[in-house]
This record gives structure tokens, sequence and C-alpha cells, in this order.
């Protein structure tokens, strides 16, 4: 959200959001932990080049104009937002079959 309320013109769309959240993962690991994983890492499990992930993590940044603190209370409401959000994948999920191939996404997360 505060990136698109600092850069209006910033549109999203599928290609955009995955390799947001993706950056803005690495970023936050970055600012809150002391150790962490290589960014080939999280590129391996993003699936996109180390080159790009490199890039991304920088535009974000300078998105945000260098301001990676988040109040308590916003964190919150957006942890509160994505439990809810994974409750309903979860209730979706249990109601139809899974196509997902989740051996694939073990094997990546095994990597890091």
């Amino acid at each position: 959200d505060r990136v698109l309320k600092k850069n209006p013109l910033f549109g999203l769309n599928p290609r955009k959001i995955h390799r947001l959240v993706l950056s803005a993962i690495v970023v936050a690991v970055k600012y809150l932990d002391e150790t962490c994983a290589n960014n080939k890492a999280y590129s391996i499990v993003g699936g996109i080049s180390v080159d790009e992930l490199n890039f991304l993590e920088i535009l974000l940044i300078s998105l945000l104009e260098l301001e990676l603190y988040i109040d308590p209370g916003t964190y919150y409401k957006y942890t509160q937002e994505i439990e809810l959000q994974y409750q309903k994948l979860k209730e979706q999920e249990s109601n139809s079959e899974v196509t997902e191939d989740r051996s694939e996404i073990e094997e990546k997360l095994s990597l890091i």
C-alpha cells in the first residue's frame, strides 16, 4: 500500500505483484534479522534471476524512499488481513481439488 500511495502511477498486475511481494519479503527479512539467506536462495524460490531480485530490492527501497519501518498497529492490521485471506483459501481448497504440485514448492523451500 505504501508503494502505491507514494507512487500513484505504479500499476499492479499479477507479474508485478509477485515480484513486489518477493522483494518486500527480502527487504523485510534483511531489515529485521541479523542473518538471512542470500538472494540466490530467494530468487530460486521466487522463480526469478538473482540480478532481477537485486534490482527489485533496490527499486523497492527507492520507491519507499528508505522508509522501511512499520508501526505495530499497521503490522497487526495486515497480519490479520493475511490470516483472513489464508482461511478463505483453506476453505476453498477443502471444497475443491488441489491441482498445485506441492512437492515442487517443498523442494524450493528446502533450498533456503
